[in-house]
């Protein structure tokens, strides 16, 4: 059960209260902001993110969106730090969370439909979240593109509602092989932003490959391929194919998809075995951000990054 107020965190919260942190269950929502916005949009945003997520006020809506915008931001690689620099596991949705899901999208109310409460001539919106949530924010408009808070928490609220095109849309299915081997399969896809095209002034919101795929054994995931489709490749002729090899790094649990929860997070390294050899620093960031939606971590090769050394 969540243990924040009009169940924000409801959609993530774990069911063993052993997996929180003491900052989790401390993270009461008393930081207070404000939505700012001249026109009438983040109002119907807001209004239809409610509607859709079945919340009972616009406060906890807004809060519910800027926490998944975070998420989103520290899965992508868009902000440097981390859930566990803050001391967090489940007052955000922990890794992989928003890249699983899909936001079914909506279409914006009307303004007539708006409720009393929810008067657009305000020009900004009232809402409550956790400090440290706070505080991850101003972090974080510090490190993007976004030239305002309210502009960031719009994004996180607009997230919820499948209004942001840069989504990346993650599936994962079982196939088995005609050896008898059970392989899983999981992909991303992505809307690929040309230099030239409105929104794509941020390095970080360019994306090289529209389609990343990564195969590996069920049973023995020791080693798995992964490829990257740009959009005019063909299926057996892929831009980027790789080789990883997993290896044990940190001593914290985390879910891997397709494996459930582990006992240590996943480091991966290039083994070399594609199209090219693979320096740490020369693997794609499209390949580093789907691997990380995973819970893999991609390190260089060598002794010195395993267990005890």
């Amino acid at each position: 059960m969540s243990q924040n107020q009009d169940d924000v965190t409801a959609p993530w919260w774990p069911d063993d209260v052993c997996l929180v942190t003491d900052t989790d269950l401390q993270a009461g929502r008393y930081a207070r902001g404000q939505l700012s916005d001249p026109t009438d949009y983040s109002a119907r945003v807001v209004e239809t993110a409610r509607l859709a997520e079945g919340l009972e006020t616009a406060s906890a809506t807004i809060d519910r969106g800027l926490r998944v915008q975070l998420a989103y931001l520290i899965d992508s690689g868009e902000v440097s730090f981390s859930r566990e620099d803050y001391s967090i596991e489940y007052t955000i949705p922990p890794t992989s969370w928003v890249g699983e899901r899909r936001f079914a999208p909506h279409e914006l109310i009307p303004r007539e439909d708006l409720p009393d409460d929810l008067d657009p001539a305000e020009r900004s919106i009232a809402f409550t979240t956790a400090e440290v949530v706070y505080k991850m924010l101003q972090d974080a408009i510090s490190e993007t593109e976004r030239d305002t808070l309210s502009e960031l928490i719009c994004e996180g609220v607009e997230r919820l509602i499948g209004q942001v095109s840069d989504t990346i849309i993650m599936r994962s299915r079982s196939v088995t092989m005609e050896n008898g081997h059970d392989l899983r399969v999981v992909e991303w896809n992505w809307p690929v932003k040309g230099n030239n095209e409105p929104g794509s002034s941020s390095d970080k919101q360019i994306r090289e490959y529209e389609r990343v795929v990564c195969e590996y054994p069920i049973d023995d995931p020791g080693t798995f391929i992964v490829r990257g489709y740009k959009p005019n490749d063909d299926e057996d002729d892929p831009s980027f194919r790789d080789v990883f090899e997993m290896r044990e790094l940190s001593f914290r649990p985390i879910s891997i998809a397709g494996l459930g929860e582990r006992e240590r997070l996943t480091g991966v390294s290039s083994t070399g075995s594609g199209n090219k050899m693979n320096a740490y620093d020369e693997i794609p960031r499209d390949i580093l951000l789907s691997l990380n939606s995973l819970g893999f971590t991609a390190v260089p090769r060598g002794q010195g990054w395993l267990d005890g050394v």
